[in-house]
């Protein structure tokens, strides 16, 4: 039996299939204004009767009712949900469901192991797995596009810029490739710094980027670093198995 997942983010969500803790069809996009209809049917089509939903977003819950409404048989994860790996956070109920999930999917496609999992999106999270099956916690920081945004909408006269602007360069020729090399030198920064950190302690481990602007990391031809960009859904498919 398929069992459908929906991966709600901040901006877009997230739907694919899955079978025996492994995703079975193309992963879709969808606005948050059509992710019922698109889900609905991506699940008629796949002859799914069940549902596990990630929402970051508000509106999780009405998501949830829609859908057992219309006879989807749909739960949102929680951290009292079945997990195969322990938590050690002083605040469970306040972790994102994301993060949640997307450790689920290093432990369903590498194992239980010192990991890093970077999941950059509207905000870039920085989460610690280590090889005893414990979520140890990790780091918040600002997404690129919000620091684009906020250079913008908290000065007089920086314009809008974006990720296309960066030139490779540190040194910025003019006022949008400046913004965009303070920005893209700084994120890769920050990253490299926690990954320098994270091995320091655990040399063995594994780094795993994720999200929709982790192709904006130039860091995943190193050794023991690797792209999922569905981690979320991977980790959906692995806990529907094992709950739903």
């Amino acid at each position: 039996m398929a069992e459908l997942l929906i991966d709600v983010g901040n901006t877009k969500s997230k739907l694919a299939l899955s079978q025996d803790g492994r995703l079975i069809s193309d992963v879709l996009l969808a606005d948050h204004e059509t992710t019922v209809s698109q889900a609905l049917e991506l699940a008629r089509s796949g002859g799914a009767r069940c549902c596990l939903v990630s929402s970051v977003a508000e509106g999780g819950g009405e998501l949830v009712g829609s859908l057992n409404g219309r006879g989807v048989r749909t739960s949102l994860l929680s951290v009292d949900m079945r997990l195969p790996f322990a938590i050690d956070y002083a605040t469970p109920y306040t972790l994102g469901t994301d993060r949640v999930a997307g450790v689920a999917g290093v432990v369903a496609q590498f194992g239980v192991r010192d990991a890093l999992i970077i999941d950059a999106g509207t905000a870039i999270t920085y989460d610690f797995l280590s090889a005893d099956g414990v979520f140890r916690g990790g780091a918040i920081s600002p997404g690129i596009g919000m620091r684009f945004r906020a250079l913008h909408a908290f000065t007089a006269k920086l314009p809008l810029c974006g990720p296309a602007d960066f030139t490779d360069s540190i040194v910025g020729r003019d006022t949008r490739s400046a913004i965009a090399s303070g920005v893209m030198a700084g994120v890769l920064a920050e990253a490299r710094h926690f990954i320098s950190s994270f091995r320091k302690d655990y040399p063995d481990s594994i780094v795993v980027f994720t999200g929709g602007d982790y192709e904006n990391f130039d860091l995943t031809a190193k050794i023991g670093i690797f792209a999922r960009p569905n981690l979320v859904l991977e980790g959906l498919a692995h806990l529907a198995h094992l709950n739903l």
